[in-house]
């Protein structure tokens, strides 16, 4: 099932209405799991039209699918955000179920291989390098992912974020659609609850912030890496400067205040959770009002 979904999700980024009996052909051998048909496949696409974007990606498609088990582990403690729990029988959590892919690495080369291919003969498709993000995520390569994203940062300067997407066409608001999907790929980076992550996704707002030093998201990543780990004066500095952005964003409001707290600045704790309590949402509003209890009565 886990398979079929990163399927659609990879298609539907990356295939337009070019050759599209091929295409028709190719999704159709993969529902099936006819691994031998999609060779043949490929093989006369190839021949057919060997520069076609959309090849490239299905050559990816294939061997990434070829190379990924799934594989459940069990732990005593929470790794990752999606752990689910295993309880005895009285309902006491005993240990975590994870699913961690066992990943053959020659084989996800090959379709690596094939994509950067692509990326070469059609650098200014961003669904092909969003592919390739997409599988380096799904294969918590979070290293290899972070060195995809920035060099797809770096290009979008060279073309002044001029994209193009499936078939060939301009991608519209393609700046916007680009950070929005790379956003995604910091919560993950963030949600493996791992420090060494910290600093991937610090690299990645980072370099968002040499072209972009406004970009509300990224300097709030930056302050996260931060006060995740206890270096609260520069996570507060960002904040702020997040806050010249958007100075009615609820949870940002929220951050402020705890970073305030976490640093004894009582009257500026309290200001930030007061204004919690006007722009937050119901969840933040209810934290405020419990933190500004205990602050007054101090």
């Amino acid at each position: 099932m886990k398979k079929a979904i990163v399927l659609s999700l990879l298609f539907l980024c990356s295939y337009g209405f070019s050759q599209i009996n091929y295409r028709e052909e190719f999704v159709s051998a993969l529902q099936m799991y006819d691994t031998i048909r999609q060779q043949n496949i490929l093989k006369k696409w190839n021949i057919d039209n060997p520069n076609d974007a959309d090849l490239y990606a299905s050559y990816l498609n294939y061997h990434f699918l070829k190379s990924v088990k799934e594989n459940n582990v069990m732990s005593p403690k929470q790794i990752r955000t999606d752990s689910k729990p295993l309880k005895d029988s009285l309902g006491n959590i005993v240990g975590y179920m994870t699913n961690v892919p066992l990943v053959n690495e020659e084989e996800l080369q090959k379709g690596i291989d094939k994509i950067n291919r692509g990326i070469g003969l059609h650098p200014s498709r961003l669904d092909l390098r969003f592919s390739k993000a997409y599988v380096y995520a799904e294969t918590e390569n979070w290293d290899k992912l972070t060195q995809t994203i920035l060099e797809m940062l770096q290009f979008s300067q060279r073309i002044n974020n001029e994209w193009i997407w499936n078939n060939n066409e301009a991608l519209g608001k393609a700046s916007q659609t680009m950070f929005d999907q790379i956003q995604k790929y910091q919560n993950m980076l963030y949600n493996t609850n791992i420090d060494e992550q910290l600093y991937n996704m610090r690299l990645i707002a980072e370099e968002i912030l040499r072209y972009n030093p406004t970009h509300f998201d990224s300097l709030n990543n930056m302050a996260l890496t931060h006060l995740v780990l206890s270096e609260n004066e520069k996570g507060l500095d960002y904040l702020l400067q997040a806050e010249k952005v958007n100075p009615r964003d609820g949870m940002l409001l929220y951050n402020i205040a705890n970073a305030y707290k976490l640093m004894e600045n009582k009257p500026k704790a309290i200001e930030y959770y007061q204004k919690v309590l006007i722009d937050g949402n119901q969840d933040a509003k209810k934290d405020a009002q419990k933190n500004l209890s205990e602050l007054r009565k101090k």
